[in-house]
């Protein structure tokens, strides 16, 4: 989603990946030994809405469904790959 993401901090001056992370720890000569992302769980209804911040109308069509089919309350969780653990020590 580029500078559409809803996780953009303008206080972030950088994002990694975990392969960018473990590139960059790699480099400066530390093992990595977990690195792992997280998932979000919020509603079904709270993740149609997010898509406001990308196409306005596809986020009315999918908050129309959610509310449709009863599912608005629904937790939904997915993982996003925006949140990171990582684990490493000096080689």
């Amino acid at each position: 989603f580029r500078s559409h993401w809803w996780g953009i901090n303008p206080l972030h001056l950088t994002y990694f990946s975990k392969k960018t992370m473990r590139r960059l720890l790699e480099t400066k000569g530390f093992e990595v030994l977990v690195a792992r992302s997280y998932s979000r769980s919020f509603t079904m209804g709270y993740w149609a809405s997010r898509l406001e911040h990308f196409h306005p109308l596809c986020a009315r069509l999918a908050s129309a469904v959610v509310r449709l089919l009863g599912l608005w309350e629904k937790p939904l969780r997915l993982n996003l790959g925006d949140m990171m653990e990582v684990v490493a020590r000096k080689k």
